[in-house]
């Protein structure tokens, strides 16, 4: 625990990644103050705009977006996912399918406004896909789904 003033107590739960704070009395009986998340940035990046999509052919397609902003320009990475049924912002992401981007074309995001082209490859070229890209700040907060337009 760290001391933060007499009489409350602030310790950090690694399980939940939580804080907790704690009053004391002077018998020490401890009772919980407040309960908080560990960090405090809890803003997600701005959604991806004007996704497109091309296929290249043999499984392989080039995603390609707007780099989105976030409130402390710090865009982590993406998340990537594919499927059979057009995304809406209500599809729950756990049903989608989960792409990697192709490890030649794979680097840092990119300035918020930019041009990001990401790949992928390895899917079925005779199936047809829908995809959506989520955004990620070195927070772990996440951006909402952008449907493919």
């Amino acid at each position: 625990p760290i001391t933060v003033s007499i009489p409350f107590v602030l310790t950090q739960t690694p399980e939940n990644n939580l804080l907790n704070f704690w009053s004391e009395d002077i018998s020490h009986n401890k009772e919980e103050a407040a309960n908080m998340p560990a960090s405090f940035h809890s803003v997600p990046p701005q959604p991806i705009r004007f996704l497109s999509t091309t296929n290249e052919g043999g499984g392989e397609y080039v995603l390609e977006f707007a780099t989105p902003t976030d409130d402390s320009d710090n865009i982590a990475g993406y998340e990537m996912y594919a499927s059979p049924n057009p995304i809406t912002f209500e599809t729950d992401l756990s049903t989608l399918q989960r792409l990697a981007q192709t490890q030649e074309s794979y680097h840092s995001p990119l300035s918020s406004g930019a041009e990001e082209m990401l790949f992928i490859d390895n899917l079925d070229p005779n199936a047809n896909y829908y995809f959506a890209v989520v955004s990620t700040d070195m927070h772990g907060n996440h951006s909402e789904i952008q449907e493919e337009e």
